[in-house]
């Protein structure tokens, strides 16, 4: 029988993730769902166990585990800790402004940037989702239309990091080993900042030949916060015409850019 449930309960009260409704807001799922698999009524999908990992920063097969070995893999993992980003010096010292820094930029941005023919804008989701030990927890949503014309939304989860009047967000692809992604953002000084500009780098693919890519990024914070892949279908993200583009946020663009191939 797996142990998930005590290990559930045991990791909450570690993380300090508070009530029953404050837990589901954590992992953006319902209620009745957390309820059911705290009491092992419902057994965890992979997809459960993948987000439950992320935040806990333990592996999935290790959140179903017998309760004691479980508890033994957790005093391994103590006695002998590996190196996270947020024991880079710089980040460590600014961990101090973890929770301030995500008051001010909690929610749901749209990303652009131009493609380069320059007739299309890329409009990609970044979620700020909530605060944790290692950082602040993000998930970006970003599309990709093939050779045929039809889009995928590939979804990314990583951290925000605050530094010295910029930020540092680093990302992986969500369930593949295929990449990193990562942003470098200007710290806005307004308290409640609707723009940001930045860049983000990582790998793109031209007609089969893969690039190292980087590319200016606007980013503009939206009314509502955007909770999952699903409410980004009806046209919010995608390679979208230029004449689509609010024009506050094309004046905004750059033409820069920097395209390597591998």
């Amino acid at each position: 029988m797996s142990g998930f449930p005590q290990n559930f309960e045991y990791l909450c009260r570690q993380f300090e993730l508070g009530d029953q409704k404050q837990i589901a807001k954590t992992f953006g799922l319902a209620r009745e769902t957390i309820s059911r698999l705290r009491s092992g009524i419902r057994n965890p999908t992979e997809q459960h166990l993948q987000v439950f990992s992320r935040l806990f920063r333990i592996s999935p097969n290790a959140l179903l585990l017998d309760h004691d070995k479980f508890l033994d893999t957790i005093d391994i993992r103590r006695r002998n800790p590996g190196p996270s980003m947020a024991s880079i010096r710089t980040i460590s010292l600014n961990s101090n402004r973890f929770e301030d820094v995500f008051k001010k930029y909690e929610g749901s941005y749209k990303v652009y940037h131009l493609q380069l023919d320059k007739s299309k804008v890329v409009v990609s989701l970044l979620n700020v989702k909530y605060l944790a030990d290692e950082g602040i927890i993000v998930e970006y949503i970003n599309p990709h239309v093939d050779v045929a014309g039809h889009q995928s939304n590939y979804e990314y989860r990583g951290y925000l990091y605050p530094l010295a009047g910029f930020m540092y967000v680093v990302c992986e692809q969500f369930q593949s080993e295929y990449e990193i992604l990562t942003m470098l953002l200007h710290d806005n000084p307004d308290p409640k900042p609707r723009v940001l500009k930045g860049l983000v780098t990582g790998i793109g693919v031209i007609e089969g030949s893969n690039y190292i890519a980087a590319r200016p990024i606007i980013l503009a914070r939206q009314r509502n916060k955007l909770k999952n892949e699903h409410e980004t279908l009806d046209g919010n993200i995608g390679h979208l015409p230029i004449g689509e583009i609010p024009q506050y946020i094309r004046n905004l663009l750059s033409t820069e850019e920097i395209t390597m191939k591998v």
